[in-house]
């Protein structure tokens, strides 16, 4: 893959943000990527996609399964898939094929999440390990527990307020 972004399609509000997808306004969250078919098969990626999650179950537009093909010939490709799977399944697929919308990058603390988050969840673990030791097993642990813990909170406060978000996602 060459890059990838998330964001949000499908819908047909205007700008939407994390906030107003969640509160339905007709967006999904999605992934966008970008690939070089000579390294990469359209359909390997159908295959991860299918194999990621089960698109026999239905779910809220937020989150529904879908794919928004480009060109017929993914299109055809989604389809066959979807095909195939169904048959081995047993079961009708509930993922949405439309034709693409307008692409909405995601605030700037969604992209790259999973990278982003090791380093929350390595202070979560650091704040998890000093609680589990005896008070005083080490000098300084009730400071490092603080620190931590408010380098934990300091982390989530761009997603907790939408000015800052705006003023950091120029940085992206």
């Amino acid at each position: 893959m060459l890059s990838t972004r998330v964001g949000y399609t499908g819908g047909d509000a205007p700008s939407p943000s994390y906030g107003s997808v969640c509160a339905g306004d007709g967006h999904t969250e999605a992934l966008k990527i970008e690939f070089d078919p000579s390294v990469v098969s359209y359909r390997s990626l159908l295959d991860v996609f299918l194999a990621q999650h089960d698109p026999c179950v239905s779910f809220t537009t937020q989150y529904q399964s879908a794919v928004w093909p480009t060109t017929e010939a993914q299109k055809n490709a989604v389809m066959d898939a979807l095909d195939a799977y169904e048959a081995k399944r047993g079961r009708a697929a509930m993922t949405t094929v439309a034709p693409p919308k307008a692409w909405h990058d995601a605030e700037w603390y969604h992209q790259r999440y999973n990278a982003k988050n090791k380093i929350r969840l390595a202070l979560f673990a650091g704040v998890f390990a000093c609680n589990a030791l005896p008070h005083g097993s080490f000098p300084g642990q009730e400071q490092l527990k603080t620190v931590l813990g408010g380098l934990v909170f300091l982390s989530l406060l761009p997603q907790l307020f939408a000015p800052i978000d705006n003023v950091l996602s120029k940085f992206d």
